[in-house]
């Protein structure tokens, strides 16, 4: 087995045999080790092969974090005979574990044609070139208890007597956004801080009973904050490991960002399509309420009514485009609730829903690993909660 690579790559090999290759990487000030492995090709050379190999082998992935770097192309890399049968099966892949793919969450494989081999080449790339995406707007739900915060949602929401709800939506994400830029919070850093307090405090000769309660105090508010921050992200809606899974969700999170990676959408063809796929997942909706049932839709809708749909919405379910879950209006709603009731029973008396309100988010979740085509993934749709209280209203009354 031979490796080749660039002068821009800082390679070094740690250890090395006729079929093993172990590397550290150094690429873009990104260092990461990596292992190249190639089966022994001569038959009188190989071990023989234990019943169990494939199910170890599926217990080192899951012991080590490994993943499937997300591919497109034909996965059968390696065509040969068997007892006079043509076997297609597939021998190569690229594995990552999620701390590599936290350096290159773009990353994928391409399976390429043959070429004079009968195993296909496996292309890996790193950094493929896309679009540079602004930043998302996501509240953090660890900031309801903040005091600071609720004082800054109540003052923004009230900052014009005028103003429609997506306008005082708008305003609140301004100011949270400006208020986070000042305060950016790093629960991991003061965890390490306050360990290291805790440490010197326990370590003292001096007995400080006061001090060591409040750094424990600060320590376990801290963790907390990590804990919800993670468990906001991995959207799991239960804690199962104990008081300190924040490692828990951070895998979770990590291994969905590995899988849902969208690398290629492939048409029935096979062939990666880069156009707009609408006209592939357009379907005809024929209208199915009649008079009589309109009648009972447009009625207008009381305080608790509205009240209600708001919250038997899950307040961790991930938020639509403006970046509030529902748990923002839930523990906000003694100011909120006035102005986003009026307004909803007047959208819903005269039929009329500003163009904005029902923007939405569409989600493409896989339903396979490493997905290609469009029949592959199920869409969800991401909707602003004050349009998720009126879809729900409605919804109820059909």
């Amino acid at each position: 087995m031979a490796l080749f690579w660039k002068q821009e790559v800082a390679l070094s090999v740690l250890s090395s045999c006729d079929n093993y290759i172990e590397t550290s990487i150094t690429y873009k000030a990104k260092t990461f080790i990596t292992h190249f492995i190639y089966g022994e090709p001569d038959h009188s050379k190989r071990k023989e092969r234990a019943e169990g190999t494939f199910g170890d082998f599926r217990v080192f992935l899951s012991q080590c974090d490994l993943y499937d770097v997300p591919y497109s192309g034909n996965p059968l890399s390696w065509r040969g005979v068997r007892y006079s049968h043509l076997v297609h099966c597939r021998l190569d892949r690229a594995l990552s574990n999620g701390l590599w793919a936290d350096l290159f969450p773009y990353s994928r494989s391409l399976y390429l044609e043959f070429e004079g081999s009968d195993h296909r080449p496996l292309l890996s790339l790193l950094e493929p070139h896309m679009k540079k995406k602004r930043g998302i707007f996501r509240y953090d739900r660890s900031l309801n208890e903040n005091e600071e915060i609720k004082v800054i949602i109540e003052k923004a929401w009230n900052s014009s007597s005028r103003a429609t709800v997506e306008q005082r939506i708008s305003t609140c994400r301004r100011e949270i956004s400006r208020w986070n830029h000042k305060h950016q919070q790093n629960s991991q850093k003061i965890i390490k801080e306050e360990k290291q307090k805790l440490e010197e405090a326990m370590s003292s000769s001096v007995l400080n009973q006061e001090v060591i309660a409040e750094i424990n105090q600060k320590l376990k508010s801290a963790y907390q904050k990590e804990e919800e921050y993670w468990r906001q992200r991995s959207r799991t809606l239960w804690l199962a490991l104990g008081d300190r899974n924040s490692g828990y969700f951070h895998a979770v999170t990590r291994g969905r960002r590995t899988i849902n990676k969208l690398a290629v959408i492939e048409d029935n063809e096979g062939t990666a399509i880069s156009s707009n796929c609408v006209d592939i997942v357009n379907q005809a909706i024929q209208p199915c309420i009649t008079p009589e049932t309109n009648e009972v839709l447009i009625t207008d809708p009381s305080p608790e009514e509205i009240k209600e749909a708001l919250f038997s919405i899950n307040p961790d379910k991930a938020p639509g485009p403006d970046g509030f879950s529902a748990c923002f209006f839930q523990k906000n709603w003694l100011v909120m609730g006035p102005n986003i009731t009026t307004e909803i029973q007047e959208i819903i008396s005269t039929g009329i829903l500003p163009s904005s309100l029902n923007n939405t988010h569409v989600r493409l979740i896989p339903k396979v690993p490493s997905p290609k085509t469009v029949a592959e993934f199920r869409p969800i749709a991401l909707c602003n909660v004050y349009y998720m209280i009126i879809s729900k209203i409605l919804t109820k009354r059909l």
